[in-house]
């Protein structure tokens, strides 16, 4: 058990380190000098030349690297060239907004997705169950913006049940917090959820073909019980590497939502930093965001042990 473990903690340094490679060498040859931003561009060249030589721009490629590298895994992600300000104290506290925007999200997609796909599967011969998955193919065509436009439209404008927008810090109340967080959420989670839906739906209709729930109904067992004592737990291998997936793709798709409900999270710091080509920060920003797309899948890999006992008894 510790061996396989290890060896995908392994396959995720590794893997860390070859993306920290690459989005350093793609940013670094984007057109654009952060220290021609940092001064201006009514900067002389002579002062250009001092500020490269004052941000480290003027040594090797790999030195730079090693210096920039080095900075992260000690917390330090540097110092904007646009407003002279350090990167990690803005990033962590709009990590903070982005995460609790996602997790929320993916549990309304999963309340949303798995009682429908499992109702689609076990009724899908019936009107009921065709209909719930035409609304779910439906629901995968409904761009995260509209749905957003729509739920503000909707219970913000007409019937202000939530407010349009913003954001509040959880020390100003948890109510006020939950109100802000419930329509991005849902305008989030609706479109995954859809997504979800339709794995769940494939999961459970190939478990209902298996031998051992046609054994588990002949013991005596209802069709509904030997599914969830016996079936459920086998059509959630491939829904959780879904799920996984669509926890990444949920990530980069928040940066829309943010931009709706007027958010200051992760997706608007990012292009906020593009906006001004404040590179440095741009470069923490999206290592940011692959490191938790990485975290995520070591985390979808080591749930498969825990869901699946075959593969406890395989290591």
């Amino acid at each position: 058990m510790i061996v396989p473990v290890l060896r995908r903690i392994g396959v995720f340094a590794l893997t860390a380190v070859l993306a920290s490679i690459v989005i350093f060498a793609l940013l670094s040859v984007v057109p654009g000098d952060p220290a021609q931003v940092a001064l201006g561009l009514s900067a002389t060249p002579e002062a250009v030349a001092a500020q490269r030589a004052a941000m480290g721009l003027d040594r090797p490629v790999v030195l730079q690297y090693l210096d920039w590298i080095g900075g992260l895994l000690r917390g330090d992600f540097g110092v904007s060239a646009v407003t002279r300000r350090p990167i990690g104290t803005e990033l962590l506290s709009r990590v903070g907004i982005t995460a609790a925007l996602v997790l929320s999200g993916m549990a309304t997609a999963l309340v949303i997705a798995v009682p429908i796909g499992v109702l689609a599967a076990v009724r899908r011969r019936r009107p009921d169950g065709v209909l719930l998955s035409g609304l779910s193919q439906v629901g995968v065509a409904v761009p995260a913006f509209l749905a957003g436009l729509l739920l503000i439209t909707f219970f913000a404008v007409q019937l202000r049940w939530f407010p349009s927008g913003g954001w509040v810090r959880p020390g100003e109340g948890v109510g006020s917090l939950v109100s802000h967080l419930v329509l991005p959420a849902v305008a989030l989670g609706l479109v995954q959820g859809a997504v979800i839906a339709r794995y769940v739906r494939s999961a459970v209709l190939d478990v209902l073909r298996e031998d051992f729930l046609r054994t588990a109904r002949a013991k005596g067992l209802t069709p509904g019980r030997a599914l969830v004592r016996h079936g459920l737990r086998n059509a959630a291998i491939p829904v959780l590497t879904v799920c996984g997936v669509q926890l990444g793709v949920m990530l980069i798709g928040a940066v829309v939502v943010e931009r709706v409900f007027v958010i200051n999270g992760l997706g608007s710091m990012l292009l906020e930093k593009v906006g001004t080509r404040d590179m440095v920060a741009v470069q923490g920003i999206v290592v940011v965001l692959v490191l938790a797309v990485l975290v995520i899948n070591l985390i979808v890999d080591l749930l498969y042990t825990v869901v699946d006992p075959r593969l406890r008894e395989s290591t």
